[in-house]
């Protein structure tokens, strides 16, 4: 039990941290090998928590474009640090060959250990679109620290609160007054979203 938290949960929550030190070396201290190994970074990640997924697909577009806007001709490091990512991330498929004698990188699950129980097939939403709404509203307040909403065991969260009040207030105050992200913001909200949007809409939360 512990042995997966402490290889999982916890080091993904390391190698975020790393990932934002990598990035802030690589693009504002402009350490080159810090931009090429963002990539690599990724790929780990990718190996400790596959559900990283939706982030990296995502992310990496953001990380390509952030490439060329800092150098005007920056395939050379994109394309080691894709060929890194892609050795990386090859380790998992290695893992399913030598287990299920097939390469996969992306290890195929039914949709029931995929999803919570609350989204027990692809079309639900569309099936029972007022159910699936208070679901979604159910778990949002959960992520934000509602937690006796859906669990009656767990405590009020009130420094989540506050945590959030000033992440939506940071955002609210840059669209007010016009002033666009920088980098390491874009870089934030962006992980932020992107990971906890997938969590609250399938995964199980708790």
């Amino acid at each position: 039990h512990y042995t997966a938290r402490l290889l999982s949960e916890n080091l993904f929550i390391l190698q975020a941290a790393l990932l934002f030190w990598m990035l802030l070396a690589g693009f504002v201290d402009q350490r080159r090998w810090c931009r090429v190994g963002v990539f690599w970074l990724l790929g780990i990640m990718y190996l400790t928590r596959p559900n990283a997924l939706p982030f990296i697909v995502l992310f990496i577009p953001w990380l390509v474009f952030m490439q060329y806007r800092a150098r005007k001709q920056p395939w050379g490091e994109v394309l080691l640090g894709m060929a890194l990512l892609i050795i990386t991330v090859n380790f998992i498929a290695l893992r399913n060959y030598m287990v299920a004698d097939q390469w996969l990188i992306i290890s195929p699950i039914p949709w029931r250990r995929a999803a919570d129980g609350h989204f027990p097939y692809p079309t639900y939403p569309l099936d029972h679109p007022l159910t699936f709404l208070k679901d979604i509203g159910l778990r949002a307040l959960y992520a934000f620290g509602f937690m006796p909403l859906m669990m009656k065991e767990f405590q009020y969260r009130p420094h989540w609160w506050l945590m959030w009040a000033g992440f939506f207030a940071t955002i609210g105050c840059r669209l007010y007054f016009r002033r666009w992200f920088s980098f390491m913001e874009q870089a934030l909200f962006g992980y932020v979203l992107i990971m906890l949007v997938p969590i609250v809409v399938i995964s199980f939360i708790a």
